[in-house]
C-alpha cells in the first residue's frame, strides 16, 4: 500500500466520525445533487439499456439517499421481469417518462406481470421507450396488453429469435413521436404505422434468416421517412428483376430520402445494388456509406463493377477530396475505405460519425477470387481517388498484391505524400514491383511505386530479410531501393522521413526494431 492509499483511507475513516472533514460532494445542495443524479440517469444514444447499478447512489450515505429518493428521473428504468420492484419504481418515478425493459427467459406472463402492465397501461403517455428481449410469444403478449397508441414513445428496441414469425401487435401500434427503431431477429412490420412516423430518425434492422421483403413495401415505407438520418440494415435485402438485369425504370420508382446521412447495408451484392440504385439522397459531404457483401467475390467482374458504380453514386464528389485511402486484404475480403486518416480502420463501428465517407468490405468464398476482384475494381478505385488521395495505407494479410492485380490502382495516385505499408505481404507486393522494375515499362519504374510527391514512408510489422528472400532479391538490394527512394532526382524533393515500427532484418543483424525514424 502506497502513502497515497494510506492517506486516502485515513481521510475516509476520519470523515465517518467528523462531518467537518466530509468532502465537498457530501455538502452539495439538494438541488445541485439532484441535477447530478439526473445527469447520471440520462441515455445519450436513446437506447433504453439502463444499468441496474444506477440506483446504487442511494446507498452512499443518508443524505444521498434522501436526495435520490426525491429525484424521480433516477427511477425511470423499469424491468418488467421483476414486477414487484418495477411497481415500486413506477410509483417512485412520479410523473417522469419511464423506460420499460424486459430481459428474461419466461415463456409467458404471470398474473403479477399482467397486473403491472395493466397498471402502466392506464398512463401510456409516460412510456418513453420500450426495450423487449426474449421469447417471441412473450414479447407479443406484452405488446398486446399495451395501448395501441403510445403518444410519448421515442425509442423501440425488439430482440427475439423467430425470424419467420410476425409480431402482430406491431401492425396496430402508433407512436407519433417515435425517433428510433431497432429490430433484431424478427420480421420488419413494413405496413405498420410505426414505420411511417415523420419523426423517425434512425432505423436499425437485423433480419438474418427472414424471408426476402417485397421491394414495393420497402420503397413505400422509405418514401414516408422524410426525417430518417440513419439506416442500418443487415440481413435479407430486397432484390428485384430490374436490378438483376441492370435494366428497367429505376428512376420512376426511386425514392428520395432527403435527411439520410448514414447508410449501412450488410447483405447480398444483389440486395445492396438494388437499394443503392433506388435510394436517392441529397448530395452532402457529410454522407456516409458502409457496405458489407460476403458474396461479392462470387458474382464476377460485372457485378463487382456494378456494385462499385452504385456505391460511387452515393459518394459526394466533394467528399472524394478527403486525403486518405485504405486498401486492406486478407484471405476472405477486400476492404476499401476512403476518408480522413483518423477515421480509417478495419472495424465496424456503430457510431456513424466514426465512419469514413466510403467504407466497403467485399467478401470472397475462395482466396483465389481476390486477385480477380482487385483487377476488376482497381481502375475504378484509382479513377475516383486519383486527385484527392494524400495518404495511402496498404495492408495485406495472407494475400500478396501483384502488380497486374492491383498495380493499376496503386500506380495511378501521383499526389500521395504519405505511404504506410503494414505486414510482410504488403511489403512483398512492393518488393515485387522493385524486383521487376528493370523489365517494367517506364510508367511502372520504382519511382512510380513511391510516387513523385511522397515525403514520408512508414513500414510496420515487416521482416525485411524474409521479404527480400521471398521476392528473389538480396536484402542489400531492398535496402538500396530504400536509399534511392530518399534521394532527389529530376527535381523531386528528398524524402522527409522513413519510419520503421516493429520491423526486423533491415540491417545485417537479425533483430526487431520497435521504432526507428530516418
Amino acid at each position: 500500500m502506497t502513502t497515497d492509499d494510506i492517506m486516502i483511507n485515513f481521510l475516509a475513516i476520519e470523515s465517518m466520525f467528523n462531518p467537518k472533514v466530509q468532502p465537498p460532494v457530501a455538502r452539495l445542495s439538494p438541488e445541485l445533487l439532484s441535477m447530478v443524479f439526473e445527469f447520471l440517469a440520462l441515455h445519450k444514444d436513446g437506447l433504453p439499456q439502463a444499468s441496474v447499478l444506477k440506483p446504487a447512489v442511494a446507498r452512499v450515505c443518508r443524505y444521498w439517499r434522501q436526495v435520490a429518493l426525491n429525484t424521480p428521473q433516477l427511477w425511470r428504468s423499469l424491468n418488467l421481469s421483476g414486477p414487484r420492484l418495477a411497481r415500486r419504481l413506477w410509483e417512485r418515478s412520479d410523473n417522469s417518462p419511464v423506460i420499460l425493459r424486459w430481459v428474461g427467459s419466461w415463456l409467458e406472463l404471470d398474473p403479477v406481470h399482467e397486473e403491472l402492465i395493466a397498471c402502466i397501461s392506464q398512463r401510456p403517455a409516460r412510456i418513453s421507450a420500450l426495450a423487449l428481449e426474449g421469447e417471441h410469444s412473450l414479447i407479443a403478449q406484452i405488446l398486446g396488453q399495451l395501448p395501441s397508441v403510445l403518444p410519448s414513445l421515442e425509442s423501440l428496441f425488439l430482440n427475439s429469435d423467430e425470424p419467420s414469425a410476425t409480431l402482430l401487435p406491431l401492425n396496430d401500434m402508433h407512436a407519433p413521436r417515435l425517433r428510433r427503431i431497432d429490430i433484431d431477429g424478427i420480421p420488419v412490420p413494413w405496413t405498420s404505422r410505426l414505420l411511417s412516423s415523420a419523426n423517425l430518425r434512425a432505423l436499425t434492422i437485423n433480419n438474418l434468416g427472414s424471408d426476402l421483403p417485397p421491394l414495393r413495401l420497402v420503397l413505400s415505407c422509405f418514401a414516408a421517412l422524410s426525417s430518417l438520418q440513419v439506416l442500418d440494415w443487415a440481413g435479407e435485402l430486397p432484390v428485384d428483376s430490374e436490378s438483376e438485369s441492370a435494366t428497367g425504370p429505376i428512376a420512376e420508382r426511386a425514392v428520395l430520402m432527403p435527411a439520410l446521412i448514414f447508410l449501412c447495408l450488410d447483405g447480398s451484392a444483389a440486395g445492396c445494388i438494388t437499394l443503392l440504385r433506388y435510394i436517392r439522397r441529397v448530395p452532402s459531404d457529410r454522407a456516409r456509406l458502409v457496405l458489407c457483401c460476403d458474396d461479392a467475390g462470387d458474382r464476377g467482374h460485372t457485378w463487382q463493377q456494378r456494385l462499385w458504380d452504385a456505391a460511387l453514386a452515393h459518394w459526394h464528389p466533394r467528399a472524394r477530396a478527403l486525403p486518405a485511402l485504405t486498401l486492406l486484404t486478407n484471405t476472405h475480403a477486400l476492404h476499401i475505405a476512403a476518408g480522413h486518416a483518423s477515421l480509417l480502420n478495419d472495424q465496424y463501428p456503430p457510431d456513424w460519425n466514426t465512419n469514413p465517407p466510403l467504407n466497403l468490405c467485399l467478401g470472397v468464398s475462395n482466396p483465389r477470387q481476390l486477385p480477380r476482384m482487385m483487377r476488376a475494381l482497381g481502375p475504378r478505385v484509382a479513377d475516383a481517388c486519383r486527385d484527392g488521395v494524400r495518404t495511402l495505407f496498404v495492408q495485406n494479410d495472407f494475400q500478396r498484391m501483384d502488380g497486374a492485380d492491383w498495380g493499376s490502382c496503386l500506380l495511378q495516385m501521383p499526389r500521395v505524400r504519405l505511404l504506410h505499408v503494414v505486414g510482410p505481404h504488403a511489403a512483398l507486393s512492393l518488393a515485387t514491383f522493385v524486383a521487376t522494375a528493370d523489365a517494367a515499362p517506364a510508367a511502372h519504374k520504382v519511382e512510380a511505386v513511391l510516387y513523385p510527391d511522397v515525403r514520408r514512408v512508414l513500414f510496420s510489422e515487416i521482416q525485411f530479410a524474409d521479404v527480400a528472400s521471398r521476392a528473389g532479391v538480396a536484402c542489400w538490394q531492398l535496402a538500396q531501393w530504400l536509399v534511392d527512394a530518399s534521394t532527389p532526382s529530376g527535381g523531386r524533393p528528398a524524402l522527409g522521413a522513413m519510419e520503421f515500427y516493429d520491423c526486423g532484418g533491415i540491417t545485417d543483424e537479425d533483430r526487431v526494431i520497435d521504432e526507428t525514424t530516418y
